[in-house]
């Protein structure tokens, strides 16, 4: 976590699903600063990135965001984006020069992406969204975590 325990996490958590948009907003804000924090993947994120994936398909994903006729899921689906691509191949590859054992099986960065295909098993049904933002979110989610290599093949 970028900032305290995590003890607030699961009520943050259980926010994204209130029928309020502004609450749902506020709390996907308070998540991107305690999980997503300076782009870091932390212990948290991997757990919380799972929650917002099994979410994506809760009607309460599809409630508009105020101001933005935008459903909150394609918020969630670019915040699956944001933290998808801290862990991308792209990421590690800038990141192994500075620090070698980044990567090394058992780091938190190495766990979080091998929940890639999974992450990227919740976005494929979003690809075909009738609305575009939802679409548009899914497909660069797709393309992110399709980095996997249990993936290349699909």
């Amino acid at each position: 976590m970028a900032f305290g325990s995590g003890e607030c996490l699961p009520e943050v958590l259980a926010r994204l699903l209130e029928p309020d948009p502004k609450v749902q907003v506020t709390a996907l804000s308070e998540l991107s600063e305690l999980v997503g924090h300076q782009n870091s993947v932390y212990e948290a994120t991997a757990p919380v990135a799972l929650y917002v994936a099994g979410i994506l398909a809760h009607p309460a994903a599809m409630t508009l965001r105020p101001y933005r006729n935008v459903p909150i899921r394609a918020t969630l689906l670019n915040w699956l984006i944001s933290t998808a691509y801290d862990a991308s191949d792209e990421t590690v590859d800038r990141t192994k020069q500075y620090f070698p054992g980044f990567l090394t099986p058992g780091t938190i960065v190495a766990a979080f992406r091998d929940l890639r295909p999974m992450l990227y098993r919740a976005v494929m049904p979003f690809l075909q969204d009738s609305h575009e933002d939802v679409r548009e979110a899914a497909v660069i989610a797709a393309l992110i975590l399709a980095e996997h290599p249990a993936l290349a093949a699909t």
